[in-house]
């Protein structure tokens, strides 16, 4: 069904000759949406029928609602309720948003013109991400707000190149410093005394108060020396820039020229153009930082029980820190959502099963639904990413 404003919406809503004896091939619909990858909105009853025969107790979607959810995408049900008869029945305002929606996805159009009807999404990652930082340069890193000026705020040389990532709805920072992790651990310990610097790093916030479909309960911290494999990344990303000239040889082999003259190209390509393999970049594990830094979860309790769409988020040093456990000059500390839950108590699962006007239970929308919630759970998902440089 075509929609074009909120008028006509509530129209079809209202009008169940829209629904009524209508077979429209579900399961083909929605795979086609899900291959298609872009927003979609399908409005129809979920009532499958295949072979003449209604589809009552097959999670025939479980397949291409778990493709769609873990590819980071997200499905809203917006549910009107109406009679077949003596039948009570339901259709279902379905919108398929491919990717995160950022305030212009077709969701955002749609959700409020179905805003009073009841709502279920689906999606592993039904969170929202917000700062409230001091200023566009300062991040939410560790300031003395003290300070009379900049300057003496800055007390962790936090410099111009820092980065947020999150103004272009991209979960990390980056924040470069002018010290090393011993001279940061002595200026903390220096604030503590002073009944400062709890946390390294302060005002994310995170909106926790979507539970359609998951409880998320338990975030972690995890820190990563990521020195090596970044500078390993780097020096091929330059080697890619130095490909040496190629000639044909005396066989119609490839050959690097015999007037090239570019030290790198000579150094990191084999002699038939290829990259040396040292100088070929594969990601490797990083190194894993035990005891360095640790999620504040009184300060994320607190403050999620005073306003579910506000917990603070607090990065900071765990009681087993020594500046010697961060030897790179590049550190990765990455929240993470260990576990998630699914809340199978959520009263609007109901909505999707139903009585076919043969008394025969229908359960085949909803079994698709709560397997694919089960499956696609998130485990070890990652949140958001801070990337600390320093001098050494």
């Amino acid at each position: 069904m075509q929609v074009s404003n909120g008028t006509e919406l509530g129209q079809i809503v209202n009008d169940p000759q829209n629904y009524r004896d209508v077979r429209a091939p579900i399961q083909a619909a929605v795979e086609k949406i899900v291959a298609e990858k872009s927003d979609a909105l399908l409005i129809t009853d979920f009532e499958e029928w295949q072979n003449n025969a209604e589809v009552t107790g097959t999670a025939y979607l479980k397949i291409a609602f778990s493709k769609w959810l873990n590819d980071s995408n997200s499905i809203s049900f917006f549910i009107a309720d109406y009679k077949e008869g003596k039948v009570d029945k339901h259709v279902y305002f379905t919108v398929f948003t491919y990717g995160r929606s950022i305030g212009t996805s077709l969701i955002d159009k749609l959700r409020p013109k179905l805003v009073t009807l009841p709502k279920l999404d689906m999606a592993t990652d039904a969170y929202l991400l917000s700062t409230d930082y001091p200023g566009a340069k300062t991040g939410g890193l560790f300031r003395d707000t003290n300070g009379k000026d900049e300057q003496s705020q800055n007390v962790l040389d936090l410099r111009p190149e820092y980065l947020n990532g999150l103004e272009q709805h991209k979960p990390f920072e980056y924040y470069p410093l002018g010290l090393n992790w011993a001279t940061i651990d002595e200026t903390r310990k220096d604030y503590v005394q002073q009944g400062q610097f709890h946390d390294l790093f302060r005002k994310l916030y995170i909106d926790l108060s979507n539970t359609d479909s998951y409880r998320y309960d338990k975030l972690e911290v995890k820190a990563y020396d990521i020195t090596h494999d970044f500078e390993h990344y780097a020096r091929s990303k330059e080697v890619k820039k130095h490909k040496p000239a190629i000639v044909k040889g005396a066989n119609g082999e490839d050959k690097i020229s015999d007037k090239e003259t570019d030290l790198i190209s000579l150094t990191c390509y084999n002699a038939d153009g290829s990259v040396k393999p040292p100088f070929q970049y594969e990601a490797t594990e990083p190194k894993s930082l035990d005891d360095a830094f640790v999620l504040n979860q009184n300060l994320l309790t607190n403050t999620t029980r005073t306003d579910s769409k506000k917990g603070e988020i607090g990065i900071a040093f765990s009681q087993q820190f020594a500046p010697d456990k961060v030897s790179g000059s590049l550190t990765k500390i990455v929240l993470t959502l260990r576990e998630a839950s699914v809340n199978t108590a959520n009263p609007v699962l109901d909505k999707f099963r139903w009585i076919n006007k043969n008394g025969v239970p229908n359960t085949g929308l909803y079994d698709s639904i709560k397997s694919t919630l089960e499956e696609v759970k998130p485990r070890d998902k990652t949140i958001y990413t801070y990337y600390i440089k320093t001098t050494e």
